[in-house]
């Protein structure tokens, strides 16, 4: 499955209901915020500061649930568990970079999404 292709907005639409300028507005701060979100995580990761972690899953996985992206979502469930029991910051990275490899194309979908190829 190609990471444009893990997106479901479905939920988003239901939130905006039927208001297409709200959508909008709302994808277009996922555009902003999914790389900010996931660079918190990183450094949170890098520093091994566990709670920092958890703050940051948790708002991304807030984000994730707009989209749908239930792969996404599943790896910021498995990064909430490597960081509460298992505590390595090498294992939640290695997640991170994966999910930074999709983002672009994810980001692109998004872009397309609202016809906004400069944002």
């Amino acid at each position: 499955m190609s990471p444009s292709s893990s997106i479901d907005l479905t939920y988003l639409e239901q939130v905006c209901q039927g208001d297409a300028n709200l959508c909008r507005e709302m994808i277009g701060i996922l555009i902003d915020e999914l790389p900010r979100e996931l660079q918190a995580m990183r450094d949170a990761a890098a520093r091994e500061d566990w709670e920092a972690i958890g703050h940051a899953n948790h708002q991304f996985q807030t984000s994730l649930a707009y989209l749908g992206n239930r792969r996404w979502i599943a790896r910021c469930q498995e990064i909430q568990t490597i960081a509460n029991r298992v505590r390595s910051s090498g294992q939640i990275l290695a997640l991170l970079e994966d999910m930074e490899s999709e983002l672009p194309s994810i980001l692109k979908t998004l872009r397309d999404r609202l016809g906004d190829r400069d944002r």
